[in-house]
């Protein structure tokens, strides 16, 4: 039985190193992110090329999505699974997409994706935004009320499948899917 114990108490503590190793990679992974993305809005401040200042500027957004993404599993218990809303509003609050439209989450607040799956949607949702955001020729400064509104809605259904629907009332999108 001492034997058992003594196992087992090894294996918890080997699970608890795990634990901790991953947490640790998630943050560096993280930080990681984040230092590009500030690295490359310091570098967009210096260009003085409109159309190369946008490159960049989009560049730093979908390191920005991934970086969220990242942040969040630092806040969950389970270091695989992203509250996908609370990274949602962190895609929509970057300036190259909130200067251009207003976003509206319309996702459960404690919606959750496995990471292999919050990834590519998380980008799929940051090219969304950005595409109604390059398309609209106003700024927050210019015309605030003027503004399209693009809705986010991410919906689970009971066989566990989930559906995102991205739409906006932009005038200058074109029709159909884009």
């Amino acid at each position: 039985i001492k034997e058992v114990l003594s196992i087992s108490n090894d294996l918890v503590r080997e699970e608890h190193t795990v634990e901790v190793l991953e947490r640790e990679l998630h943050h560096r992974v993280g930080n990681t992110l984040q230092l590009v993305s500030a690295l490359l809005a310091m570098q967009c401040d210096c260009v003085e090329d409109t159309e190369v200042r946008a490159i960049a500027a989009e560049a730093e957004s979908r390191i920005h999505t991934l970086a969220a993404v990242f942040a969040d599993t630092l806040a969950q218990t389970g270091y695989n699974v992203v509250n996908f809303a609370n990274c949602v509003q962190s895609i929509a609050i970057d300036p190259s997409i909130s200067s251009r439209t207003t976003v509206k989450v319309d996702i459960e607040r404690d919606f959750e994706l496995r990471l292999d799956l919050a990834m590519p949607v998380g980008l799929i949702v940051n090219e969304s935004l950005l595409s109604v955001a390059r398309r609209n020729p106003n700024d927050a400064g210019s015309r605030p009320n003027e503004l399209p509104v693009t809705t986010v809605d991410l919906q689970r259904s009971d066989s566990g499948r989930f559906r995102l629907v991205i739409s906006s009332d932009s005038t200058t999108l074109p029709n159909g899917p884009t």
